[in-house]
């Protein structure tokens, strides 16, 4: 999923310089531009998704670890496409399963400090101690989170390259 940020980060700059020179008519140019750059990012991540685990464990070149990926994927595309998401999708889900509860106990309480108003009125000094407090926690809760996510990617995308390696017949049960 960083591949279609990346893209499109490239990409948006373009698009608002046609779009400016075009007087908005090139409205639609971008949007086939943007959905392109999504599926191209898309098509990417499924063919060379596995060629860093091609590296690892078949001890191969940089460059013919992404034609080790492709040439498992090759065939099954759309199965390797729909486990990606499958998995991200799950990911996710612990992700914010993980994230949200620790964020409302980190809220909660400073919520109180943030929204208490004195008899001078609001005291923007403690709304923004308290802020830069929460910041902390918050990436702390993040990069935990985070974390999670990548132990759970180390062992789903393994486990997908060594069945695409069974479905291509490497490995004989005799």
């Amino acid at each position: 999923m960083a591949e279609m940020v990346i893209i499109s980060l490239v990409l948006l700059p373009y698009g608002l310089v046609i779009t400016a020179i075009s007087g908005g008519g090139a409205v639609f140019l971008n949007l086939v531009l943007a959905v392109g750059a999504v599926v191209l990012a898309l098509v990417l991540r499924v063919r060379w998704g596995f060629a860093g685990t091609a590296i690892v464990w078949e001890d191969v070149s940089i460059g013919f670890s992404f034609a080790r990926s492709t040439q498992l994927v090759s065939g099954f595309g759309w199965r390797t496409f729909w486990l990606f998401g499958m998995f991200f999708l799950t990911a996710s889900i612990l992700s914010s399963v993980l994230t949200i509860p620790l964020q409302m106990v980190l809220v909660w309480p400073s919520l109180g400090d943030m929204l208490q108003i004195g008899p001078d009125g609001a005291d923007p000094a403690a709304a923004f101690r308290t802020l830069a407090n929460l910041g902390v926690a918050y990436g702390m809760v993040a990069a935990a989170s985070q974390m999670v996510v990548a132990a759970a990617r180390s062992v789903y995308v393994p486990v997908i390259y060594m069945d695409l390696r069974v479905r291509a017949g490497e490995f004989d049960a005799e």
